[in-house]
């Protein structure tokens, strides 16, 4: 097992992303979050994620966007706190590369369609009328 510092990990998936991801396939990867962060604040795991690490330790104790962009992964499977990676991490006759735009192979794309039902403390619309009510465009 090798443990990298949140800013190792970035510096390896933004120059040889490939290369991480072929890494993370073989050996298991611990990143952790910098010693400069004492206001325990939180990194994105999304990228370790990405590049195939397995265990991507965060401060539990502050909420933050970090924090629920994890509870969120986890919720899929019960939050047992084990995910298994997609094929496209684990088999190493496929290479990926985290930071490419292009389609992954076998992957269907997802469209995704938003309501907003409703909204608070938006602001009045140019021209639009002081006082209670509803804003409506």
């Amino acid at each position: 097992m090798s443990s990298f510092v949140e800013s190792k990990m970035a510096n390896l998936v933004n120059s040889q992303g490939a290369e991480y991801v072929e890494y993370n396939k073989r050996q298991l990867s611990r990143i952790y979050p910098a010693g400069g962060r004492v206001d325990s604040s939180n990194y994105n795991p999304q990228n370790a994620w990405n590049a195939g690490c397995q265990i991507v330790a965060l401060n539990y104790q502050t909420d933050s966007e970090p924090m629920h962009v994890n509870q969120g992964k986890f919720r899929t499977n019960g939050r047992a706190g084990y995910i298994l990676k997609p094929a496209i991490l684990r088999d190493p006759s496929v290479k990926f590369n985290p930071l490419s735009k292009t389609e992954i192979p076998g992957v269907e794309k997802v469209a995704i369609s938003i309501k907003v039902m409703s909204g608070q403390q938006l602001p009045k619309p140019a021209g639009g009328t002081k006082g209670e009510g509803f804003i409506m465009e």
